[in-house]
């Protein structure tokens, strides 16, 4: 079935997302069965033939990492998600070396909460950090570079990711007096602050696409009391439901 939807998915020109080794029992099962890794197993379906967006991908060898550089395969890393449910922690810094495009994601409320991706900014290269024992992996440059540039690389989408012609017009704006942005020594500062300091408190105004749907932090898009309670009452008729169960 897999190598069917890849088939499909390269005939009609879309890519195809799904999750790959986010947990260390999914490794064990493949390996236990013979076949090699899930990307091993993934590669002989033809699965990556066409345009792939990997989730997760935490159990990865550094085998599989050459596989993902071999087709193009992009990665969509959640820090936040892996470390709540206890799956580990991405060898991204070995990816980012090796040339596979990482973005940052943040997967879903159930295992994420808040959905905030300036906290996967903050924590991607603080786990790289972690891990490797060593403050050198993952820079600020190049955690900021996940959530802009390589991560529209990351879900191929050449048209994302860079303010410049061609480009959508993707923008926003942030205040930058406020304190957290203090103080500023020069470029290095700005970007240092962006990955490290800054949150979505920050942010002032958004543009998608060249449309404004944020104003003054507020959304012009969506009536956000609203929403609130739309979404509070169809939590609590979910819940009900599944108690009558």
């Amino acid at each position: 079935a897999l190598g069917e939807i890849a088939s499909e998915a390269r005939r009609a020109h879309l890519p195809v997302h799904t999750h790959v080794v986010e947990t260390r029992a999914e490794r064990d099962a493949f390996n236990a069965a013979g076949k090699g890794s899930t990307v091993a197993v993934l590669e002989g379906l033809g699965f990556f033939e066409g345009e792939v967006i990997a989730a997760h991908s935490v159990w990865l060898d550094s085998g599989d990492i050459d596989t993902y550089v071999r087709h193009g395969v992009g990665v969509a890393h959640c820090p936040q998600s892996n470390a709540k449910l206890g799956t580990g922690i991405a060898p991204i810094a070995a990816m980012l070396d090796a040339g596979v495009h990482v973005s940052l994601g943040t997967d879903g409320a159930a295992t994420n909460n808040n959905l905030d991706l300036w906290e996967e900014l903050r924590l991607a290269p603080l786990l790289a950090k972690a891990v490797a024992l060593d403050p050198r992996p993952v820079p600020a440059g190049e955690a900021l570079w996940m959530a802009t540039r390589m991560g529209a690389q990351a879900i191929h989408r050449p048209d994302l990711g860079v303010l410049a012609e061609g480009f959508k017009a993707d923008v926003l704006m942030l205040n930058i007096e406020h304190t957290e942005f203090l103080p500023v020594f020069g470029t290095k500062s700005y970007i240092d602050h962006l990955v490290y300091s800054a949150g979505r408190q920050l942010v002032e105004s958004v543009w998608v696409n060249g449309v404004r749907v944020v104003k003054d932090g507020e959304v012009l898009t969506v009536d956000e009391a609203g929403a609130r309670r739309a979404a509070q009452a169809a939590a609590i008729a979910v819940s009900q439901r599944a108690e009558a169960r």
